[in-house]
C-alpha cells in the first residue's frame, strides 16, 4: 500500500502517530509511513484498544484510525481527537463504533 496524501488539517495527527510509534517501537519516526487515516468514533475510552482489567469512561469518542508501516510490519494506532493514542495490537483491537462524518 502506497503512503497516504495527507490533507493538512490530518497532519498533526499523522505526526503525532509517528511520535507514537517511533516511542513505542524504539524508532526513528523517519522509519514510519503513514499509509491511511480514517476519522471514526470509538464506542468508549479506550479507543477500541482496551487493556484487560481495565475500565473505561462508556462515552463515545471521536477520533482516528491511523494505519502505519514500520520496517515492513503494519501497525495500528488508534487516537481520541486530542493526538493521544496507542498503537494497537490486532488480538486487543476492537472495531469502531462509526465512521465520522
Amino acid at each position: 500500500m502506497p503512503e497516504a496524501t495527507i490533507s493538512p488539517e490530518l497532519q498533526p495527527m499523522a505526526d503525532n502517530a509517528m511520535d507514537i510509534l517511533a516511542q513505542t517501537l524504539n524508532v526513528s519516526p523517519e522509519d514510519v509511513t503513514i499509509l491511511d487515516i480514517q476519522r471514526v468514533e470509538w464506542r468508549d475510552a479506550s479507543l477500541g484498544c482496551p487493556k484487560p482489567g481495565m475500565m473505561y469512561a462508556q462515552v463515545i469518542t471521536p477520533g482516528y484510525l491511523i494505519k502505519a508501516k514500520v520496517n515492513g510490519e503494519t501497525q495500528m494506532i488508534h487516537m481520541n481527537e486530542a493526538g493521544r493514542g496507542v498503537v494497537c495490537p490486532p488480538d486487543r483491537a476492537k472495531p469502531p463504533y462509526s465512521a465520522a462524518k
